[in-house]
């Protein structure tokens, strides 16, 4: 993806720069709908490492609260730069003891070679387990949709979206 022209002013628009994938979420209903529960990885492009970070809700839009909700840091370093390419991949899966939920980005910032083919030079970037928070007794187990989502820019390019079943990684 690229990002272009950053929205400057007062407001959300203007003090996000956020580039989110939200998975295994549901139907969007109104407030306070646990039809609507979801997570999401997030980097702010521009803004590097410090940036990296997780949310999820059980019912939608009330995100539910963390003191540190820092993601664990993998080998990837979140360089994108307003204006360039970069790729973003999110992997996510239920893990083998069926109680919790991996899920992992990836990031390319060099992902065309001349020719404008893909490169695939995948870094692990972020990597959050999910597991069940305060009241809520269950893990995020269930499917739902994936949503690719970028604030604060006035232009969002995409380019190769895909959207498929992997085999999960064996821990």
């Amino acid at each position: 993806m690229r990002c272009i022209d950053k929205i400057h002013g007062h407001g959300t628009a203007s003090n996000h720069v956020t580039c989110s994938t939200k998975f295994r979420g549901g139907k969007h209903t109104g407030n306070s709908d646990p039809h609507a529960s979801c997570c999401e990885l997030t980097l702010k492009v521009g803004e590097g490492n410090e940036s990296l970070e997780y949310h999820f809700e059980y019912n939608h839009p009330d995100y539910l609260p963390e003191e540190d909700a820092s993601t664990q840091k993998l080998d990837g370093d979140n360089n994108t730069e307003i204006g360039k390419w970069f790729g973003r991949k999110t992997v996510v899966w239920t893990n083998a003891d069926g109680k919790s939920v991996t899920a992992r980005d990836y990031i390319d910032l060099d992902p065309f070679d001349a020719s404008g083919k893909p490169k695939y030079n995948w870094k692990p970037l972020q990597e959050k387990v999910f597991t069940t928070l305060d009241e809520y007794d269950k893990p995020i187990l269930w499917g739902g949709m994936f949503t690719s989502r970028v604030d604060g820019f006035k232009t969002v390019d995409y380019a190769i979206a895909s959207l498929r079943e992997i085999i999960p990684p064996v821990s």
